[in-house]
């Protein structure tokens, strides 16, 4: 799945926002601190995978006039153009809308297969990288840099089995000394 285009109507900070993405290559969003990153990443996810139920939303998060948040993700995958539309709801992940797939399948059945089985904590780790993984990049050299991607690839679980391998060598490399 390749996101094409990011349609806010409404989300925390956002309001009217339309950004297409470049269809070849690597997108990147970068500003100042608060200029809502983040919550652009999150609406993303937001969208995918659900919204957090309004009334669950911490009070600043919260639509202040009770106009829900809404939006859409476009996409392109196997050969289609998807929309994945949401709207917030108070005590649910909100009303999902999908197009472009297949007609055969029901909407949960349409965001799996866009998806492609690939759950919201895996999104989140692999493609949701946020400044203090950026930051420690810097601190590393290029054979740490690969090292390090590839972990926050492979979520928590993933990083700890490479820091045990690293380990392992450490122990291995300095028993042979």
């Amino acid at each position: 799945m390749k996101i094409t285009e990011i349609d806010i109507d409404r989300f925390r900070i956002w309001r009217s926002l339309l950004l297409r993405l470049n269809p070849s290559g690597l997108n990147v969003i970068y500003g100042p601190n608060e200029a809502g990153k983040t919550t652009l990443m999150t609406f993303v996810r937001s969208a995918l995978y659900g919204f957090v139920p309004i009334s669950e939303e911490p009070a600043w998060h919260r639509p202040e006039d009770d106009i829900p948040w809404k939006g859409a993700v476009r996409c392109e995958h196997a050969g289609r153009t998807w929309r994945v539309s949401r709207k917030a709801h108070a005590t649910n992940a909100g009303t999902l809308r999908v197009s472009g797939g297949p007609d055969d399948l029901s909407k949960e059945q349409a965001m799996t297969l866009l998806l492609s089985d690939t759950d919201e904590h895996i999104f989140a780790d692999v493609f949701a990288v946020g400044v203090r993984e950026l930051q420690q990049l810097s601190t590393l050299g290029n054979d740490k840099v690969s090292e390090y991607i590839y972990g926050l690839s492979l979520g928590p679980q993933g990083r700890q089995l490479l820091e045990s391998l690293g380990d392992i060598r450490c122990l291995l490399y300095t028993s042979d000394a």
